[in-house]
């Protein structure tokens, strides 16, 4: 990602130089791997042809939060089972390398070869603007933060890094306890002199959820077993994108 500006800079002196051969090169490279794309995404396209997806895609995307500090690090979350959620994005994203592409080498010498790619990138962009509202519940916590808004007052608690689960106390405006949340970049502010005790212990939940006061616990859904075992049988206070939102009180 942080290559992308040093591109353009490089691209805009050559074409600013005149080099026409430099520029039939590009447009002979942006052709042929549009065409390599079309066809990978047509390949991909068939192999889920007969594949009827249910809920939503965060049933079908595996989890690697050890790549996610990078900046592309979600992209190993894919399978092929998950690409049937995305056919419409794809394929769209597909032709418009494609067609793009190749028509931009065909008409390389003439004006409307930039064209063909302004038009390739607006189809790029409506490809992804579309695959990105396919991946919001798995991205998003807006729901699970309206739904915490629209009951009864209650502690919000984080299981984990906060970064997962962040849209939460944004959208719902509520100081947050991280539970077993001291990990990666925390370490270090949990460790200062003075800090706030916002980390807790499954040790810390364990007495704090039989308490009057209401508790709201987000969670992955892959941490549900644990807790039952932690905490016996758990009401389920919202369910959205493989996360959910737990409470101690009816």
């Amino acid at each position: 990602m942080p290559c992308y500006p040093a591109f353009a800079v490089l691209i805009g002196w050559a074409l600013a130089e005149g080099r026409r051969s430099w520029i039939s090169a590009g447009y002979w490279t942006l052709g042929v791997l549009g065409v390599i794309s079309a066809l990978v995404g047509g390949v991909i396209l068939y192999l889920v042809r007969g594949i009827h997806p249910g809920g939503d895609i965060s049933s079908a995307l595996t989890q690697n939060p050890e790549a996610y500090t990078l900046s592309m690090g979600h992209l190993q979350d894919l399978t092929l089972y998950s690409f049937a959620y995305l056919r419409g994005p794809l394929l769209l994203a597909s032709l418009s390398l494609g067609a793009g592409g190749l028509a931009a080498w065909v008409f390389r010498r003439r004006w409307i070869a930039p064209l063909c790619l302004a038009l390739m990138m607006v189809f790029l962009t409506h490809a992804a603007n579309w695959a990105l509202k396919v991946f919001d519940p798995y991205l998003s916590s807006r729901p699970l933060a309206d739904a915490i808004n629209s009951g009864p007052a209650g502690q919000l608690i984080l299981e984990g890094h906060f970064y997962p689960f962040s849209s939460l106390g944004f959208y719902t405006g509520r100081p947050v306890l991280l539970l077993n949340g001291i990990a990666d970049n925390l370490i270090y502010g949990a460790a200062a002199p003075g800090a706030p005790p916002v980390f807790i212990s499954d040790v810390d939940l364990a007495r704090l959820w039989p308490q009057a006061r209401r508790l709201y616990l987000a969670i992955p859904a892959a941490s549900l077993p644990r807790l039952e075992a932690l905490l016996g049988p758990l009401r389920i206070f919202a369910d959205r994108g493989g996360k959910l939102v737990l409470t101690n009180k009816p």
